[in-house]
């Protein structure tokens, strides 16, 4: 006791003289040095420290304090190592320039947007052109530049330093004339996670859902206003509207809904069928954001694989077109789960840890170059927009090409005097409507099992092929000397597998 006592009692004396085993004489030790030993021994090892001489106590402090200096020399090394590679954020305040509203639309850009709103710091929207020379990053939106409604100020002189943002929400299809761009932009602001300034049209953030579902009085709806009738989604709604039905409103169907009755009429359904009108890697839009999430109804989607989805949901907030191998079998699953209270809740499971983010102000992307702008090289420019832009090709547009490839491949079969019933070519011979259709049903199971090698795919489900089958045997009618009547009964042009 008396020890412990003593060596607690040791920081509170100025000097303190301890015996030199060796000499027997008295010399002063350090309180701070004592001090120092507590901090890094403990138990047994300060009582042999206690007993060791001035000398190889003063050793033993040396090695230990190098041994400190050599780890924070080593830290200090390895964070200012770190910091080189981030960027200093800027304290001066930037000024992003938008060019031209999209779609004409615009929005009130007085006073501090991007704080007021989102609460970015050092952050100036404006669209007053009279400001290019004065602005660091200047916007454009593709729409007004593809349909010439705006011009770029190509002849103006470009501030050193001054970054261009080419900014399109669009998937590949929807945006034109992109090479005649290349070379003029620094950034790229998209849905796309590889672009440089990516906003998603919405997201899933921590929180908990306070909107309570609806009593349903539906099972499955669809709001469309641009609806053509090649379009992957058109087919599959026109196969699945055979075993389940679906209520469709918007401007396609005569049926217009206005802003304030869109969710809550969506709100009365289970299901909302969530098809994306071209299928591109990340495009996942306000259909399944808004008018699923937001309404409180079960999103059926069709777009991107599944893999694609779960990078943004969770794998049980939604279904999936391609989990089943016909329509048939997915309208008889969602049927199912409909009857089923306690397995339709299950699709709701989310909202107890997260909600809903929409991006929808065009403003509060434009704030977002500000965040992102310290990060961002400043050196970067686009010299061939447009293959950036299409490097995740559609997968329709792969499996169109194709099967086009294979079906040319059986062109100039088809075109054979037999196949064309040429008179000249069987003469003596009476059986030619016999040996015309043999040929026929020679070269469309060939034409078949060309296709069928094409799509051994798991992610491509039995309907998106029949659907493309069907717009690849409409093509061939449009452009082979054939009777409609004897492709009729060719069994390979006949699509039997939407029937489940």
């Amino acid at each position: 006791m008396r020890f412990f006592f003593f060596f607690f009692l040791l920081p509170t004396f100025s000097q303190t003289e301890r015996p030199d085993c060796s000499s027997g004489a008295h010399q002063p030790v350090s309180s701070v040095s004592l001090a120092a030993v507590q901090l890094y021994l403990s138990g047994p090892m300060l009582a042999t420290l206690l007993t060791i001489s001035n000398s190889n106590l003063h050793k033993l402090l040396f090695a230990v304090i190098k041994l400190v200096l050599v780890f924070l020399v080593i830290w200090l090394a390895a964070f200012s190592m770190d910091t080189t590679k981030r960027p200093h954020r800027a304290t001066h305040t930037l000024r992003v320039l938008l060019w031209h509203w999209p779609f004409g639309k615009s929005s009130n850009l007085s006073g501090d947007v991007c704080l007021d709103l989102y609460n970015i710091r050092h952050c100036t929207l404006t669209d007053d052109r009279s400001l290019f020379n004065q602005s660091h990053v200047v916007v454009f939106h593709h729409r007004e530049i593809q349909r010439k409604v705006s011009v770029l100020p190509t002849r103006e002189r470009r501030p050193s330093g001054q970054m261009w943002v080419w900014m399109s929400l669009e998937s590949p299809s929807g945006n034109k004339n992109v090479k005649e761009l290349n070379g003029l932009f620094n950034w790229t602001l998209s849905y796309r996670r590889d672009a440089d300034i990516s906003v998603p049209y919405g997201e899933l953030v921590f929180g908990r859902w306070a909107h309570h579902p609806r009593p349903k009085t539906g099972l499955a709806t669809w709001v469309v206003s641009n609806k053509k009738r090649t379009q992957l989604r058109s087919l599959v709604y026109a196969s699945l509207r055979n075993y389940l039905r679906v209520d469709v409103f918007g401007k396609s169907n005569h049926r217009p809904l206005c802003p304030d009755c869109l969710l809550p009429t969506i709100s009365n359904y289970s299901f909302y069928l969530a098809f994306e009108n071209s299928v591109y890697q990340d495009y996942i839009t306000e259909k399944l954001w808004r008018n699923a999430f937001m309404a409180g109804a079960v999103p059926v989607v069709l777009g991107p694989p599944r893999s694609n989805y779960e990078e943004f949901l969770p794998p049980d907030s939604f279904i999936h077109v391609d989990d089943f191998h016909s329509t048939k079998e997915l309208a008889g699953y969602l049927k199912e789960v409909a009857g089923n209270e306690s397995r339709y809740q299950l699709y709701f499971e989310w909202r107890k840890t997260a909600t809903v983010k929409l991006y929808t102000d065009w403003r509060e992307r434009l704030c977002t170059i500000c965040t992102k702008y310290d990060w961002l090289p400043k050196t970067k420019a686009y010299h061939d927009l447009e293959a950036w832009l299409h490097s995740t090709k559609s997968l329709e547009e792969k499996l169109r090409q194709r099967q086009r490839r294979c079906s040319e491949t059986f062109l100039q079969n088809l075109r054979s005097p037999v196949s064309r019933g040429d008179s000249n070519t069987h003469k003596g011979h009476p059986d030619q409507s016999d040996q015309q259709a043999k040929e026929l049903r020679k070269v469309s199971a060939a034409w078949k099992n060309c296709e069928q090698k094409i799509y051994i795919k798991k992610r491509i489900n039995t309907f998106k092929k029949t659907a493309l089958l069907k717009i690849e045997a409409s093509w061939l009618l449009s452009v082979l000397p054939l009777q409609a009547s004897s492709l009729a009964g060719s069994q390979s042009f006949r699509s039997h597998r939407l029937a489940g």
